[in-house]
Order: structure tokens, then C-alpha cells, then sequence
């Protein structure tokens, strides 16, 4: 059951409105406040990588491939999923850094987490290489991607997140 759903450029104010939108959803809701929190981890992290690396693009590919977030309910989980044009150039860095860190297991997850936050440094871009690493540790080490290419310059880049539903328990 899709739950949020938007489709065009993804912005500061449009990730804002996007929150909004998710805690209103949860909002009176029996969920537990770690599941609440992990999907909202999921997803800020999730819509800031795609805001930061989409590629820079013509309109036909923009309308072709559009910028595309939701937020579902799926066989006892939350399912938080983006896509994106990526520049081909990015796609080896990229995948290389998502299999990596798919392959740690939780201690290492955990100290190359300690080591990055301590080390202060970040990309051009503003990031400091934690984004998939916090999407490891809300999913449980649960999300796949997808990469379709379309052309010589771009991909299309999917990411599934999947975040277990837990319920408070009654009093």
C-alpha cells in the first residue's frame, strides 16, 4: 500500500514538506517510536542522496526519468524507495561503496561509522559517506538497488529500503 508518493525534482523544501507529510501519517498511530524513527532516518537519508547526486540533465531525460519517492506499507515492513538519473561516471564509486558496506558486519559497520564521524571530512558535495551507512543500521542491513542504464552518460538509480514494523504493545 503506497503511503506517500512524489514524482520531480527533489529539493531542500520538497524533503521538508515530504516529513511533514510522513509524520502526519504517523501521527496517532500504534507504531513504536524506534520504527518511526528509522523510517524517517531512511528516508531524509534517501532524499538528500538523491538530491545531491541526481545528474544535471536535459528535459526529455527529466521527464523521462523523473526524480521518484515513496513511502509504502509492504509484507510487515515500511518499504522507503527512490530513483534517480545518475551520472555514469559516479555509478562504479557508488555501487562500490554500497557493496562494501552491505558486506560489513554490524561491528564493523559500527567502527567504520565511529571512524568517519571522527575524521570531520566531506565530499564536494557536502556528504561524509555516512548516508548508507545509517541506511544499513535503520534497515537492518535490508535495502537493495537497481541500475538501468539508459543512455552513454545516465543511469536510472533505484534504492529499496525496508524498515520491519513494529507495534507498541498494549498496556
Amino acid at each position: 500500500m503506497t503511503l506517500l508518493h512524489y514524482k520531480g525534482k527533489v529539493t531542500f523544501e520538497k524533503i521538508g514538506q515530504l516529513v511533514d507529510e510522513m509524520e502526519a501519517l504517523f501521527t496517532g498511530k500504534n507504531y513504536t517510536v524506534n520504527v518511526y524513527k528509522k523510517v524517517l532516518s531512511a528516508m531524509v537519508e534517501l532524499l538528500e542522496n538523491i538530491h545531491k547526486h541526481h545528474a544535471e540533465r536535459d528535459n526529455n531525460l527529466h521527464s523521462e526519468y523523473p526524480d521518484i519517492f515513496e513511502l509504502k506499507r509492504q509484507d510487515g515492513s515500511f518499504v522507503v524507495e527512490g530513483s534517480n538519473l545518475m551520472d555514469n561516471n559516479e555509478l562504479p564509486c557508488t555501487q562500490k561503496h554500497i557493496e562494501r558496506i552491505k558486506n560489513y558486519n554490524k561491528e564493523q559497520a559500527k567502527r567504520v561509522y565511529k571512524e568517519i564521524i571522527g575524521n570531520g571530512r566531506f565530499s564536494d558535495k557536502g556528504g561524509a559517506g555516512l548516508g548508507f551507512l545509517e541506511i544499513r543500521r535503520v534497515s537492518e542491513n535490508n535495502f537493495n538497488y537497481q541500475i538501468t542504464p539508459v543512455n552513454d552518460e545516465y543511469s536510472y538509480f533505484t534504492l529499496k529500503i525496508y524498515v520491519k514494523v513494529f507495534f507498541k504493545k498494549e498496556k
